[in-house]
């Protein structure tokens, strides 16, 4: 009947479009035939709140109003042209209700009138679902022969195979926990999802099935309560959620998942693995028998929906309930090198002013004699690090999170830390250590390194730095090579240590990297017991590829300097996050390999990860608190001989230097013997100079002076050599009258 009304309508706006065409005048314009329908005229709703689609098709203006909106409303007031238009119910606690609801056209053409009838609760003799689960707590529960009932919606889907045999779920709540559960059918099971079955619960038993669900083993076959069926929607929740049991067998949604990264390319029947972007895992449940089992997996992430699982996994009904894209979520896990888990703060007067991490001291264990304080990256906080300190009693435990240092190097206190030897000597077990747990979105180098810094005051002298994906077995650490482990020279010291790694074991993507950083034997530095005494890690711990890189020699090079085989140091370019670590160099160029050095020369070059640093300064020894030993080494780089005469082109990228320690009350610091320490509101050098060896000149000189040197990001610089011999060097120095004289370049090619 609907389909003759539009085929009529479609006629006669034919019909006055041909009459316009051929008799109208010119300014009359063509009038379009109005048209109003809906796809129902009654709706039953159940008792419990719920939620309906109506589809009203029209090209006109329209409007849709209630008798009654005490209890119903609706998604549209007022429209113009087609929509869906979606009734809401609330839960009804008492008899049975209804309502009209008019949906009329604004000039009054069209008029529908639905029926809105929602059932009562309580005088049908019908049970909960969560009464019915309770029931069944310890196990098991028998029902009286009497004419109890329950009764719910259906939110399994019979027709796309992905449920059991002569099985489906009820569900009376779509907000609360315990509102779901599976009912073990006599026969073969008709329902359509959104229907509501009515359940007869005389002298039925209530207990766990063979796959786990609480189920009601239904003595004869479910009938259906007549009420129009439900346009069901899922609950949003978490993977804790999840994993408690509580939303058992009910219609539930889990946001930002995606496949894991392992199974990409896997078909939905392989009920493949699932993470989500906080780096938890869970499973999508298909049966071989679904309707799109063979289907290939979508390589990005989106929203998951389905049946909870006993066993913590989702069982989606339709494809439609995985909603994924082709575009993979950024998991909250490490997901490049190098990375740095930052103690920084903001301000060298608060300690509370970090500027990456957030923490939580979890207080003195009497029991254990331990404290534990977590940390965690705001911007990753599924990376965490963990303080685990000793005392015997809370007074030797430190509860502050991070010391703010003014001279640049914040740090965790976390006394007391007492080594395994230690403690074994006391006949006490346990130990002590700092540990960073990094879940991987990345497949970890074979090859890597890991830097820290200590101030340890009177307690032990030898830390190892171990490495290990399930927290059981540890590797990296060999008291007999003193490369594995970090050993501080005398007390009272910010000292940074690197050990570096080449794993024995593969770590790839979705797994997790634990670094424990921990005290061994029974040596210390300073005098007096361990117990009470300061040992704190100073900057943060970063980690690193210490694998070489691999850049192409651009076309037409004659000589090209990537400084790919340079992996030592850390990456000034993370910036604050560093803290005072930025400071933090490899070997000098006298130590490097032939194949590093790749024909160059110099002196107080240094290596950092895949570029170079001319010249260095030592800010970590210090004679007193306060008196900071900064030595100057002004440095120089010089090319291998160029091997040609005439013209060459040369090109390089440049950054400047500066401290990272950058405080709101900390510019410039002067110690005792009147040396400026902290110059933190100026690069080391804007500028630098390239002379011309062994023939050659540069505008007409021997040298040039090349400036704006940024401090904070690379810029690239160009000039010609005239006049160059075969004998042709080029060196990079710096301003000899300069107070520190630290940049770096990279990327140097000649043409």
């Amino acid at each position: 009947m609907e389909f003759m009304k539009r085929l009529i309508s479609y006629v006669m706006a034919a019909v006055a479009g041909i009459l316009c065409l051929s008799g109208c005048r010119e300014e009359a314009g063509y009038v379009p035939v109005s048209y109003l329908t809906v796809d129902t005229e009654v709706l039953v709703s159940p008792a419990s709140a719920s939620a309906y689609s109506i589809e009203v098709d029209s090209n006109t203006s329209w409007n849709a109003v209630f008798t009654s909106n005490e209890w119903v409303s609706s998604s549209v007031k007022e429209f113009v042209g087609a929509t869906s238009l979606k009734v809401n119910f609330a839960e009804n606690t008492g008899g049975n209700r209804s309502c009209t609801l008019i949906i009329e056209s604004a000039d009054g053409q069209f008029l529908h009138e639905i029926e809105i009838r929602q059932l009562g609760a309580g005088d049908d003799g019908c049970l909960s679902i969560s009464t019915v689960r309770a029931l069944a707590a310890d196990g098991e529960y028998m029902f009286p022969e009497a004419d109890f009932k329950v009764k719910g919606i259906v939110t399994t889907n019979a027709a796309e195979g992905n449920f059991y045999e002569n099985a489906f779920i009820i569900q009376d709540d779509f907000v609360n926990p315990h509102s779901a559960i599976l009912v073990e059918s006599p026969s073969p099971v008709s329902f359509v999802q959104g229907e509501e079955a009515v359940v007869a619960l005389n002298g039925v038993t209530v207990k766990r099935n063979e796959n786990g669900y609480l189920a009601i083993y239904a003595s004869e076959p479910a009938v259906s309560s007549g009420i129009t069926p439900v346009a069901i929607e899922p609950l949003m929740i978490d993977v804790a959620a999840l994993e408690s049991g509580d939303y058992e067998a009910m219609y539930v949604s889990v946001p930002e998942v995606q496949i894991s990264e392992a199974l990409l390319g896997s078909t939905y029947g392989s009920s493949p693995s699932l993470v989500t972007t906080e780096f938890l895992f869970f499973n999508m449940q298909v049966f071989e028998t679904a309707t799109f089992a063979e289907q290939a997996c979508p390589n990005g992430g989106g929203v998951l929906s389905g049946i909870a699982t006993p066993d913590a996994a989702i069982m989606p009904t339709t494809v439609d309930d995985i909603a994924f894209g082709d575009i993979r979520l950024e998991i909250n896990a490490l997901s490049e090198l190098p990375y740095m888990f930052s103690l920084y703060c903001e301000d060298g007067g608060d300690n509370n002013s970090y500027a990456y991490i957030a923490g939580k001291d979890q207080g003195y264990d009497a029991a254990t004699f331990t404290r534990d304080i977590w940390y965690y990256d705001v911007a990753k906080p599924s990376i965490m690090l963990n303080s685990h300190s000793a005392g015997q009693t809370s007074g030797q435990t430190r509860g502050t999170l991070v010391w703010a240092n003014k001279y640049g190097y914040d740090n965790a206190p976390s006394k007391s830390f007492v080594s395994k030897e230690y403690l074994a000597a006391a006949g006490m077990e346990g130990e002590t250590y700092y540990m960073l747990s990094c879940p991987l979105a990345m497949d970890l180098p074979q090859r890597f390194s890991v830097t820290v810094g200590l101030y340890l005051q009177d307690t032990f002298k030898n830390w190892k730095v171990e490495y290990s994906k399930d927290m059981q077995n540890w590797y990296g650490f060999d008291a007999a090579d003193e490369s594995t482990y970090i050993s501080v020279p005398e007390k009272d010291l910010f000292h940074y240590g690197t050990v570096t790694f080449d794993s024995v074991i593969e770590f790839r993507s979705e797994e997790t990297l634990y670094i424990k950083v921990s005290p061994f034997g029974l040596e210390q530095v300073g005098s007096g017991g361990p117990w009470n005494k300061d040992a704190r890690l100073v900057s943060g711990i970063y980690v690193s590829s210490a694998m070489p890189q691999e850049t192409a020699a651009p076309a037409g090079a004659l000589w090209f300097e990537p400084f790919d085989g340079l992996t030592e140091g850390t990456d000034y370019t993370l910036g604050t996050k560093l803290g005072m670590m930025d400071n933090l160099n490899g070997s000098l160029i006298d130590s490097w390999t032939e194949e590093q050095k790749n024909g160059m020369s110099g002196e107080n070059v240094a290596q950092r990860p895949g570029y170079a640093q001319i010249g260095w300064v030592d800010v970590f020894q210090r004679a007193a608190w306060g008196n900071y030993k900064m030595e100057n080494n002004i440095g120089s780089l010089v090319s291998p001989k160029l091997g040609r005469e005439g013209s060459l082109e040369v090109s390089f990228s440049a950054m400047g230097y500066r401290t990272n320690a950058d405080r709101k009350n900390n510019n410039t610091i002067v110690n005792a013997n009147g040396q400026v320490i902290l110059d933190v509101q100026n690069p080391d050098v804007t500028s630098f100079v390239v002379e011309v060896i062994g023939g050659g000149t540069i505008s007409g000189a021997a040298s040039a002076v090349f400036t704006g040197l940024s401090a904070s990001s690379w810029k690239e610089f160009d000039f010609k050599v005239e006049n160059a011999t075969a004998d042709t060097r080029i060196k990079f120095t710096s301003p000899a009258d300069a107070v520190y004289t630290r940049w770096f370049i990279d990327n140097i090619l000649v043409k």
